[in-house]
């Protein structure tokens, strides 16, 4: 099986789209530019692939993870990153 492909793509209000495709799930997370400022794509993208593990279950991540970096260490980690991601786009909001 080949391994998930990782897309970036940009938004109307100059954030990113982090998105893993593979023949089974779909995983997408939208950030906006204060959060990819904070965060930077690598970290987003670990967090999107964390999240497509969890939600797909049948590919292998090793390479995708190799591409950007170091799989989360567990579970608390990713659940750490998403509520720095959410708690980025929630400051991005109010200003």
């Amino acid at each position: 099986m080949s391994p998930p492909r990782l897309f970036l793509a940009d938004l109307a209000d100059d954030g990113y789209s982090y998105k893993v495709d593979c023949p089974y799930a779909v995983t997408r997370t939208d950030a906006p530019p204060a959060t990819v400022a904070e965060m930077g794509h690598d970290a987003l993208f670990r967090v999107t692939l964390f999240r497509h593990g969890l939600e797909c279950g049948a590919c292998d991540l090793a390479e995708a993870f190799a591409q950007v970096g170091e799989v989360p260490e567990s579970a608390e980690e990713c659940r750490h990153l998403e509520v720095q991601r959410k708690q980025a786009a929630m400051r991005a909001r109010r200003n």
